[in-house]
């Protein structure tokens, strides 16, 4: 059992939990007092912990040891027009569990979605990490349209984009980049 918080992990530290998180670990995943569970913030590393109380709303948790340090996760940006939000969950859980180090929503001429709620989206980037064991979370920008975004694209910066009707396959095209950052 994994879960995201947003406080600092260290040893003996304590953390209070909110509310959503201890209905999460008392009703959904029936933990007791005394349960163990592992924590990540994606600053400190994975910790092992104790949950120390529990009622309901709220419930606090004793950070006991390290269990996995933090390591640099440099992955690219994943730039994607707005889907409908069930296929928007997909792509980020999915992203998330490929390792893609931030993510960035933009409105297209012809995209019928208009607008994204990165609240939710922060959400489902949690859920996937605590299910695939990463250690950090995608950083999440606002929405911006694509000639925006093409325009104050840093021209050292590699971008590549995936064409449906055709071109280089992604493993060539890939091959055949510089190594640096992309998106």
């Amino acid at each position: 059992m994994r879960l995201h918080v947003d406080g600092p992990l260290a040893t003996g530290g304590a953390l209070r939990l909110t509310a959503a998180q201890a209905h999460y670990l008392g009703k959904v995943m029936r933990l007791k007092p005394g349960d163990s569970l592992s924590l990540f913030n994606g600053r400190d590393g994975e910790w092992r912990a104790t949950l120390t109380g529990l009622q309901r709303g709220a419930g606090t948790l004793a950070v006991e040891t390290l269990t996995r340090p933090q390591t640099a996760e440099a992955g690219p940006v994943l730039v994607f027009a707005l889907l409908k939000s069930a296929r928007n969950a997909l792509l980020i859980e999915k992203s998330v569990e490929l390792g893609v180090a931030a993510l960035q929503p933009v409105t297209t001429a012809h995209g019928q979605t208009r607008r994204i709620n990165l609240e939710r989206c922060r959400a489902q980037a949690i859920e996937a990490a605590e299910q695939c064991g990463r250690l950090s979370l995608p950083e999440l920008h606002p929405l911006v349209s694509l000639p925006r975004l093409l325009a104050d694209w840093p021209a050292e910066r590699p971008l590549m984009f995936c064409d449906e009707t055709g071109g280089s396959p992604a493993l060539e095209a890939l091959g055949a980049a510089p190594a640096a950052p992309a998106a």
